[in-house]
């Protein structure tokens, strides 16, 4: 993997965490509210998905 593969794939696991933490609260208007811990939740299976999907695209297009 070269080095830009690693930047996108940090990219590709940090920001869908922190913005699903920071902003999902917000958008979605729900009772009981959206917590932190199933707000990063949410992020992280989110986070888990695009890395995959570029590890996929890693290994096929090689």
């Amino acid at each position: 993997m070269r080095v830009f593969d690693f930047f996108a794939l940090t990219i590709l696991a940090v920001v869908p965490i922190l913005w699903c933490r920071h902003r999902l609260p917000l958008l979605v208007r729900r009772d009981p509210p959206l917590t932190d811990q199933q707000a990063v939740t949410i992020g992280a299976v989110v986070a888990a998905l695009l890395s995959g999907m570029y590890i996929y695209r890693y290994v096929v297009f090689r």
